[in-house]
């Protein structure tokens, strides 16, 4: 059996909301072949990820959207090998500084609506929409793993890398 044969495959066509601190709209733990959510994903309270690759692989995400409401709630924020994520619409951040539950400890980040962190490398990511942090004084993207650790990075038909 080939190895993308014994990853999971999840799809699903309603919207994925999720309310309190530290929330999550997906978070991955293990190995996926594919993740397709066609609805929303919104995430409401402080310290809450819309999508975060924490440990694990993912060969191919799709997503229609994701907002996170909430200071130090990230939309994206990915540290683990990925293949490729395709965001349909926006990656948005309607939150500040706040605190956020990152393994078991209590820190404070900002709410970046994409965040690559070390341990990140990735084939593509591609948003045919905005990446927004809505937030005036919180950057959009945080790459503390450098750009070039994802081949092509498209954001709203630009190419960011």
């Amino acid at each position: 059996m080939a190895a993308w044969a014994r990853r999971s495959s999840r799809c699903t066509t309603a919207p994925v909301t999720s309310y309190g601190d530290s929330g999550i709209g997906f978070v991955n733990f293990g190995d996926i072949a594919a993740l397709i959510v066609r609805g929303r994903v919104e995430t409401h309270g402080g310290g809450a990820r819309g999508y975060n690759q924490y440990d694990g692989s993912l060969d191919h995400a799709e997503f229609e959207s994701i907002t996170t409401y909430g200071d130090g709630s990230m939309g994206v924020q990915l540290s683990k090998p990925f293949g490729r994520l395709v965001v349909h619409g926006d990656i948005r951040t309607k939150g500040g500084e706040g605190p956020s539950l990152v393994r078991g400890k209590v820190v404070t980040l900002k709410a970046h609506a994409l965040s690559l962190k070390p341990g990140a490398k990735g084939d593509a990511i591609i948003v045919l929409g905005q990446i927004v942090a809505e937030s005036t004084d919180i950057a959009a993207v945080e790459f503390v793993a450098p750009a070039s650790s994802v081949d092509l990075i498209l954001v709203n038909g630009a190419v960011l890398h």
